[in-house]
């Protein structure tokens, strides 16, 4: 289950930044992909939300700058 939820968040991510699938890392954040700036950002937050069904928390929306953090806050919610 876990590398499913993985692989559809990489995906998500991918398809907003524009960017390919394996640049979607441990270490990807704003300062590794370029287009993650602005817009981009909440796009991604409604995108995942979409994908996942679920609705972030205002006060979460501004800590989710990194993969790392995505994932482990994307998975509390559907774990």
């Amino acid at each position: 289950m876990g590398n499913q939820i993985q692989k559809r968040i990489k995906g998500t991510m991918s398809a907003i930044f524009n960017v390919p699938v394996d640049e979607i890392d441990s270490t990807a954040s704003p300062r590794t992909i370029k287009s993650w700036k602005g817009k981009n950002h909440l796009k991604m937050v409604e995108a995942l939300e979409s994908e996942f069904d679920i609705k972030f928390e205002e006060c979460e929306i501004e800590t989710l700058v990194s993969y790392k953090v995505i994932k482990a806050t994307v998975m509390a919610y559907v774990s």
